[in-house]
């Protein structure tokens, strides 16, 4: 049975509007009038109520939830019978249940996945604490308020370690999102509860239900016998940190879980800083949830991505080792204390020679070498033309040569530009020349490593032996972005400075302003849907975001011509109240006739909307025809027959009885008026002395006379009667 609109109940809650209707109770919409704030009443179903054992359930939900007080659990605020059924006074929360969510929007990011778990656990944590085990963790148990933050609600099943409740219980709860040991009616402990929250968090990674059947009995004999598929092999955008952490929730042996809600909590916040996890004794680095990049380096191999096994679950690192060592900075000077991964297939050493100096030394050793054998060439040849003995002399005569040579040979200085260090050293060595001074800046242009300009400039010439000067590009100066997630919902200012300190410009633009019920207005909503994904950009780049509208307005519905019961259904649904206004009126009973503020007005959600309808067309009726000298008991009968109401007035001076002769009627016969209209009888009787007044009873109809009329000067009147048309 619906509960009406205005039902008060404990004196003080007036029933507003219905909410939802779960499997135990219906929940309402109230005010506290006492307090004047909004309420939730949750009101046990009739077909629950007669039954001692849910009437029991429904006291213990009441008792259980407001013991526990935590940012992330719904309060209790009050609690009682009203007629032949009970009432939980709960918190009045606006956003909507997890399970809504994940329905409307797929798959939420593993960032919020992890939020949402680590505050669920910080609630199952105050549970526990209390000796409370939930029993029915789900994403339909769980809010979505408009700042992010999640809530627990519904400890409808909940049982603490001192319930009088009976064993028959412990079975209860969604097969769906049930532990193996609840599913077979076992002793249950904290570890059901993070079973559970693995499930939710599983549905929430992938958007699927990791186990699905035609029943319950099917869905619940999957829980206790099947291993469920890895979020990341549906969901490819779920780290294998966040895989593991879901993984180990839902083994099926409770020892193999997390042990209590506050160390998943650690873990998962642990996760969300990029800081060191521990799963059951292997501690592995994440790069955080912001900074990860699903990008594959070019120079990545099989061999770099190698698996890693954390607590039974196959498991990759984040980034892999080769990109952990080649990007500009380790891991560690990334994130200080964090440790770093260095590859076995790398140089180890940071203070080694680098690549390109390498190659250098090589060229230079191979010019040596060259040299070494002209030279050797030369003296041989001096050798067999009869000059032994003057080795020395010659050897001496062709390296003076060669210095006077050198001091007045010009060469032409080679290209250097888009070519590599090394291989600069390579050309310039070839003409003779020596490489300079090296300076880095940054180019958008201009690969990293190679150079972009020289001294002396390519083409000129130069002394043998002279060195030329290069400027290396040191790639584009990029800027790391936050993320989506970490600006929305950040005042203006706040985001703009974030966004200005990570070196790019900031610019609002308008049209990537929305509605959101999440987000107050004025406040950040979205980077540009361009760059939403980008982890670095170019630094100086002008970066274009969005603000929130706050929550999108109620539209006054067109509901003009509707009947009024699916009028009043259509206004619910644009989340506005109504009230109602009964008129006359030509059209059919019922009809809406009109809506203030019109349809289409945009108002807060929650105005109150005034519709107005029509009671229908009056019914017509004729005046009969009453001929002078009629008694007034005929014309009084005709008129009652007509459906009209009458009254009379005796101009003589003596009594009135239905026997007075009758002078005149008006309106007159024939005279079409509308039903349950009044006409008037005069009758002159000059008999006697009236001493008994009359009045008509109500309207409709048969009119007595009874007392209660006025004498005046002779004239007797009755009071014409009411409209309704009830008989007197």
């Amino acid at each position: 049975m619906q509960i009406e609109r205005g039902t008060v109940f404990g004196h003080r809650y007036v029933v507003q509007s219905q909410i939802g209707t779960g499997g135990m109770a219906t929940v309402y919409r109230g005010l506290d009038q006492t307090l004047d704030r909004l309420v939730a009443i949750k009101v046990m179903l009739e077909r629950y109520a007669q039954d001692p054992s849910f009437a029991a359930r429904f006291k213990q939900e009441a008792q259980a939830a407001a013991a526990l007080q935590s940012p992330y659990i719904v309060s209790v605020y009050d609690w009682g019978q009203e007629g032949d059924t009970y009432y939980i006074i709960m918190e009045y929360l606006r956003g909507t249940d997890l399970k809504t969510g994940i329905r409307s929007h797929g798959a939420l990011t593993p960032r919020k996945v992890a939020q949402i778990g680590a505050q669920v656990c910080q609630a199952l944590s105050v549970a526990h604490a209390h000796e409370i085990i939930h029993r029915d963790i789900k994403p339909q148990n769980i809010m979505i308020q408009p700042n992010g933050d999640a809530k627990v609600m519904d400890f409808g099943i909940a049982r603490s370690k001192n319930s009088h409740l009976t064993q028959t219980n412990s079975v209860l709860g969604t097969a769906h999102y049930v532990s193996p040991e609840q599913a077979q009616g076992k002793e249950l402990g904290p570890t059901s509860d993070l079973y559970s929250l693995g499930v939710v968090m599983y549905e929430a990674s992938t958007g699927r239900l990791p186990f699905d059947g035609d029943d319950a009995v099917s869905v619940a004999l999957k829980q206790v016998n099947e291993e469920p598929v890895p979020p990341n092999e549906i969901n490819p955008n779920v780290d294998d940190q966040l895989n593991a952490i879901i993984m180990k929730c839902m083994m099926k042996n409770p020892a193999e879980r997390f042990q209590t809600a506050d160390e998943l909590r650690r873990v998962l916040n642990n996760y969300i800083m990029g800081r060191p996890i521990n799963l059951g004794g292997t501690t592995t680095t994440v790069i955080p949830p912001s900074a990860r990049t699903t990008t594959q380096l070019p120079n990545q191999t099989v061999g770099t991505q190698r698996m890693q096994t954390l607590n039974g679950v196959g498991m990759q690192p984040a980034v892999s080792p080769s990109k952990l060592h080649h990007e500009s900075g380790s891991y560690a000077s990334q994130y200080p204390g964090q440790g770093s991964y260095t590859d076995p297939n790398e140089p180890t050493s940071k203070d080694g020679p680098s690549r390109g100096a390498i190659i250098g030394i090589v060229v230079a050793l191979l010019v040596v070498i060259v040299l070494v054998i002209v030279l050797v060439s030369a003296l041989r040849t001096l050798g067999a033309s009869g000059e032994t003995g003057t080795t020395n002399r010659a050897a001496s005569s062709v390296s003076e040569r060669a210095a006077s040579s050198a001091e007045a040979t010009t060469v032409s200085v080679p290209d250097l530009t888009g070519k590599t260090v090394s291989q600069a050293t390579s050309l310039l060595t070839a003409q003779g020349l020596k490489l300079g001074s090296q300076t880095t800046e940054s180019s958008s242009t201009v690969t990293k490593g190679q150079i972009i300009s020289q001294t002396p400039t390519a083409g000129s010439t130069a002394k043998s032996g002279a060195t030329v000067d290069i400027v290396v590009s040191s790639g584009t100066d990029t800027a790391t972005l936050p993320s989506n997630d970490e600006l929305k919902g950040l005042s203006e200012t706040e985001a703009t400075q974030r966004l200005t300190a990570a070196g790019v410009t900031p610019e609002h633009d308008s049209s990537l302003d929305a509605y959101d019920d999440t987000v107050p207005a004025g406040s950040f909503l979205t980077l540009d849907p361009s760059v939403i994904n980008s982890t670095t950009i170019a630094k100086g780049s002008t970066v274009k975001y969005g603000l929130s509208k706050g929550v999108q307005p109620a539209t006054v519905p067109s509901v003009v011509g509707s009947y009024y019961t699916t009028a009043e259904s259509e206004i619910s649904n644009a989340s506005l109240y109504y009230a109602e206004n009964w008129v006359d009126d030509s059209s059919a009973a019922g009809t809406v006739i009109s809506v203030s503020p019109s349809a289409g007005t945009e108002l807060d959600k929650w105005s109150t909307v005034t519709i107005t309808i029509s009671n229908g067309p009056k019914q017509q009726a004729t005046v009969p025809y009453v001929s002078a000298g009629d008694t007034l008991g005929d014309a009084k009968n005709a008129i009652i027959a007509a459906g009209l109401n009458y009254y009379y007035v005796n101009t003589g001076s003596g009594t009135t009885s239905d026997s007075s002769p009758v002078v005149s009627i008006s309106p007159s016969g024939g005279t079409s008026v509308d039903y349950g209209s009044t006409v008037t009888i005069y009758v002159n009787d000059n008999t006697g002395v009236n001493t008994t007044p009359t009045t008509p009873t109500d309207n409709g109809g048969a009119n007595a006379d009874n007392g209660g009329g006025t004498e005046q000067g002779g004239t007797t009147t009755t009071t014409p009667a009411d409209s309704a048309g009830n008989q007197g």
